[in-house]
């Protein structure tokens, strides 16, 4: 990466302009002021991935944030004001590099007990509604330890990538509206044992109504069944597929869910599968 150092000196009615490699600092010598500007150039995002540079560590330069491309996947840098309007229309996101060592999430504790056994809790919530969910990842790695890397490209955790849906493939419904924060994390910075809490927003849109085999993650590989419904107590066993229940194949993953709690607008009934 190349940094370009501009320099005004002003001293005794001259001025110079001065190029090069070397930072100058304010300085007062006999009475004279000189006063020096610095300004760092850095290259383009383009330029620092083809110069090998991962996504999450390309650098902007001063005043601008760095964002990723929700449908190319491409690091941007933008003001700060554009990058509001990007990540809220949904045409960009932020990736996150902090985790805690805390898993405390407020919200209603969703059993999991039960999960990969014959009594499962099933999410509930009303069609034309949004529930807000928040989940705790715990990584099991380090990512240096980890020995599936090739599984998640530049190391960037897509935590927005869930979809409710239906079958033992999930087949993905058009009819919510899911959105994560943090959206994309930096998984290259993590040790074993931190975690990273995701708030997700579920909107369900009118015409959302039925009973669905796979929503929010749990554990690994395991989701939560999801009925939207008015009536809690018309939901059972019957309405799901032949799937929900059975733990899935499954790869070693770099991170487990170890939490979920209900925020808002939905709730659960634990529900006696076959």
């Amino acid at each position: 990466m190349k940094t370009l150092h501009l320099s005004i000196i002003i001293g005794m009615g001259i001025a110079a302009t001065v190029i090069g490699n070397s930072n100058l600092s304010f300085a007062q010598e006999d009475g004279f002021n000189f006063c020096c500007n610095i300004l760092h150039i850095v290259d383009s995002p383009l330029k620092q991935i083809k110069s090998g540079i991962q996504a999450q560590d390309v650098k902007c330069n001063q005043g601008l944030q760095l964002l990723i491309k929700t449908e190319e996947g491409s690091p941007i840098c933008v003001k700060p004001d554009t990058a509001s309007k990007l990540i809220q229309r949904g045409w960009a996101k932020e990736i996150v590099t902090q985790t805690s060592q805390s898993s405390e999430c407020a919200g209603t504790q969703v059993p999991s007990s039960g999960l990969g056994t014959n009594i499962i809790p099933v999410l509930i919530m009303s069609p034309n509604s949004t529930a807000t969910v928040c989940v705790t990842y715990n990584f099991l790695y380090s990512w240096a330890q980890y020995p599936n890397k090739e599984v998640y490209s530049q190391g960037i955790l897509n935590f927005s990538s869930f979809s409710i849906g239906l079958g033992s493939t999930v087949t993905p419904s058009s009819s919510f509206q899911i959105t994560a924060t943090p959206s994309l994390f930096d998984a290259t910075k993590v040790s074993a044992g931190s975690n990273v809490n995701v708030i997700y927003k579920i909107h369900a849109e009118p015409n959302a109504g039925g009973y669905y085999d796979a929503s929010v993650p749990y554990g690994a590989c395991t989701r939560y069944p999801l009925a939207v419904v008015y009536d809690a107590s018309t939901v059972d066993a019957t309405h799901f597929g032949p799937y929900v229940g059975l733990l899935p194949p499954c790869f070693s993953s770099l991170y487990t869910v170890s939490s979920v709690k209900i925020v808002s607008g939905m709730n659960y009934k634990e529900v006696q599968f076959p």
